[in-house]
């Protein structure tokens, strides 16, 4: 079936002779019966121009098209081109469209500095859908607001694993005063192992909480002990050294990573054997990480030869 759109191809086609015949031929695929020409027109047009006639047209789409893919990705140009007259939709959309159409407004919103997309984003921070609660403050930790850090804080207490993830990587990405110790308290205490994993990476940069790190390598879940481990060994400490040789082999190919990163980091010569192995891992993740490891331990044992 055609979509019903409000603008005719026609208008676009006849009103300005500045569009290039690539710009046309975009314009009318548009408003083709068929979805994927429309899905793949919406795409493109956002790459080659951001004309009148252009956003006019993705406004149209992502207001009328009945396909919601072709009005998310109609969305998704207007965003990623900074049209302000498409402001006003992307917010509707984003009050009110099914699910991922509401989704894709929310990530288009995130594109304009104006304060109706702050206030949009606070709001939806308290949706009683997770998605959304989560979506909203992945896109609120760059606002500049004294409102978002208490929210962010609320919200380390959200019921929703998701939320309470998207929040703790906020905190770390503003790099709040207090944030180092709000990550030592998730760490220790949050029932989720996402969640406190993502503390224990965060942790890194304070040297100032490395006990805590070494307190998560006794953690109930081996990716959080191991998580740690790296941390403890990006902040030159072999606390965790012993666990990543036992685990050099685990059958989980993350834990593995982790593994010759740390022995990279902080392990003696005599640890190599255990880089070179895995080096000729079947994952290309783990052979990635131990040449870059083996490099690591070249480079620190120059160093430390040329300082004798």
């Amino acid at each position: 079936m055609a979509a019903v759109l409000v603008l005719s191809p026609l208008r676009h086609l006849n009103a300005e002779e500045g569009l290039s015949p690539l710009e046309r031929e975009l314009l009318t695929q548009l408003y083709s019966a068929d979805e994927r020409e429309r899905v793949n027109a919406a795409i493109k047009l956002s790459s080659y121009s951001d004309t009148k006639e252009v956003v006019e047209a993705l406004i149209n789409a992502a207001a009328s098209d009945p396909d919601q893919m072709v009005a998310r990705v109609s969305l998704r140009s207007l965003g990623h081109m900074g049209a302000e007259d498409a402001l006003e939709l992307i917010l509707e959309k984003a009050a009110e469209a099914p699910l991922p159409v509401m989704m894709e407004a929310m990530s288009a919103a995130r594109n304009f500095s104006d304060q109706k997309v702050l206030e949009m984003l606070l709001e939806k921070a308290s949706d009683p859908n997770s998605l959304i609660r989560q979506r909203a403050i992945g896109y609120l930790w760059d606002r500049d607001d004294d409102r978002i850090k208490l929210l962010l804080l609320k919200k380390l207490e959200d019921p929703a694993e998701g939320v309470r993830l998207a929040s703790l990587k906020a905190i770390d990405q503003r790099e709040e005063t207090g944030a180092s110790e709000v990550l030592e308290v998730a760490l220790g205490s949050d029932r989720s192992p996402a969640v406190r994993e993502e503390a224990a990476r965060a942790l890194e940069k304070y040297t100032n909480r490395a006990k805590a790190l070494k307190s998560a390598l006794n953690d109930s879940d081996l990716i959080v002990r191991m998580t740690a481990a790296r941390s403890l060994a990006g902040q030159g400490s072999s606390s965790g050294l012993k666990t990543a040789i036992q685990e050099v082999k685990s059958s989980d190919a993350r834990v593995r990573v982790l593994a010759v990163e740390i022995i990279g980091l902080v392990g003696s010569v005599s640890n190599r054997v255990f880089l070179e192995e895995a080096s000729r891992d079947y994952d290309r993740r783990v052979q990635r990480a131990a040449e870059a490891a083996l490099k690591e331990m070249e480079k620190r044992i120059k160093i430390k030869e040329k300082s004798k």
